[in-house]
């Protein structure tokens, strides 16, 4: 028995691919798919809402049948609701740490202008990773921004920390 299902509205529609999902489909319709958070097969009959369909496609390299599976939208952790606001904290500490260093003048001598640099890097990296907790739903472009963007700072606060412990150690070594 096949079924026209319309108008259903769904936040998230994936193409379940054989190589990426494991999952099958008994004789009495019931799609299961394994899902990691749980570590146990999942069933979905046709009628539930985050149901799958069966889609025949016939394209240049592309032909049979495929499966696609609707995915509620998603609760948001606490923990992550819950981080974000040290997070934007350390970037208000850290742009003030910043302005007094300025205004007192401290970037004459060598270790303020490190500490400068420091704080910076770590100040944009802290920036991106809220930005990046707050917007969940990245595009490509947008998703790989993030990533370089945040592997670029993280290396950035890395290697002024070392410039400063080598700093500290022929200051005082």
């Amino acid at each position: 028995t096949y079924a026209i299902i319309h108008n259903r509205t769904c936040p998230q529609i994936y193409m379940m691919k054989e190589d990426k999902y494991k999952f099958n489909l008994d004789n009495l319709g019931i799609f299961k798919y394994w899902q990691d958070r749980t570590e146990s097969f999942v069933e979905n009959d046709i009628g539930h809402m985050n149901s799958y369909c069966i889609e025949h496609t016939k394209k240049k390299n592309i032909e049979g049948y495929f499966f696609f599976m609707c995915f509620g939208p998603q609760r948001i952790n606490e923990k992550f609701q819950i981080t974000v606001w040290p997070k934007i904290l350390s970037c208000i500490c850290l742009v003030l740490t910043i302005f007094i260093y300025l205004f007192l003048n401290e970037t004459r001598k060598v270790f303020g202008k490190i500490l400068i640099s420091y704080c910076i890097a770590l100040l944009f990296e802290n920036a991106v990773l809220t930005y990046a907790q707050m917007n969940l739903h990245p595009t490509g472009i947008d998703c790989k921004l993030r990533s370089f963007s945040i592997i670029f700072f993280a290396t950035a606060t890395f290697s002024w920390s070392n410039v400063i412990c080598c700093d500290i150690w022929w200051t005082f070594g």
